[in-house]
């Protein structure tokens, strides 16, 4: 990764001029800027350590590897960890959503292509602040960035952290589509059905979900169908555990599916479904 100077808001409102009909724009709350180009996917556990980020980057690799052009957000900003599932190193000086909050309205080509760092896959990763951060961003910024990056690059990806803060659910509201992840447990799956019936009552349509049951393992209590049953969701697809893997393979900086295994063969079937 390139270690650039920190972007000062001063610094990014004064490159260039070619902001018009970005500038300005303010909606009034919630949802995505019309029109756009590149579609919005956004990746949210029914509760936190679900595999969620995982299946982010996983998305981001293999759209990557097909030519696509590609970025990914990272907007949990006090415990993200995309940059380490795209082999992008973090640091003090990388850039975060909260260095583009300033100049949120004028956010030109210039200051987008400055504000990113650029993954091993070739995939675009705006990270989370390293060491993250207590800030608070203003709940409309997400449309407005997704906004602009759609209209820039033919896919953007958000991996967004299990609170639903007024942050999070501007991501999902401004969505294409949400990937629901959630793993065969009770205990997931209680927290699960609150946060599904949230989004709803927030905004989140539900023929926008498509439900995912990660790491499920032969002889798991909860089946697919009774997931289905409890949530009122379709399972759109089951994905089996393979904990040693991601974890050799994500220590290596390397996606699941650059071998073969089941796993490997259910993200390439998430991808394809999606996109």
């Amino acid at each position: 990764m390139n270690h650039r100077r920190r972007i000062s808001a001063f610094s990014l409102k004064d490159r260039g001029r070619d902001s018009a009909g970005v500038a300005g724009m303010r909606p009034p709350g919630y949802g995505r800027l019309e029109p756009r180009a590149g579609s919005v996917v956004a990746f949210h556990g029914g509760k936190g350590g679900v595999g969620a980020t995982m299946l982010a980057a996983e998305c981001a690799w293999m759209l990557a590897s097909r030519g696509s052009d590609v970025v990914a957000i990272d907007a949990d900003l006090e415990r993200g960890c995309l940059g380490y599932y795209l082999d992008v190193p973090v640091s003090p000086e990388s850039y975060s959503l909260i260095d583009l909050v300033p100049v949120i309205d004028e956010l030109t080509p210039r200051v987008i292509e400055n504000a990113l760092s650029v993954g091993s896959c070739g995939a675009r990763l705006l990270a989370a602040p390293a060491g993250g951060s207590p800030r608070t961003v203003d709940a409309t910024c997400p449309a407005k960035l997704l906004g602009s990056l759609a209209e820039r690059f033919s896919t953007v990806l958000v991996d967004t952290p299990p609170a639903l803060d007024p942050l999070t659910l501007g991501f999902l509201l401004g969505a294409d589509r949400v990937v629901f992840v959630v793993t065969p447990e009770v205990a997931c799956l209680g927290t699960s059905r609150g946060v599904l019936a949230e989004m709803s009552a927030s905004g989140v349509s539900r023929d926008a979900v498509d439900l995912v049951v990660n790491r499920a393992a032969p002889g798991d209590g909860i089946t697919a169908h009774e997931i289905e049953r409890y949530l009122g969701l379709p399972v759109a697809l089951v994905l089996p555990d393979d904990a040693r893997r991601c974890r050799r393979l994500g220590d290596a900086g390397l996606p699941v599916t650059s071998e073969k295994s089941r796993l490997g063969s259910g993200l390439a079937a998430l991808a394809d479904l999606l996109f």
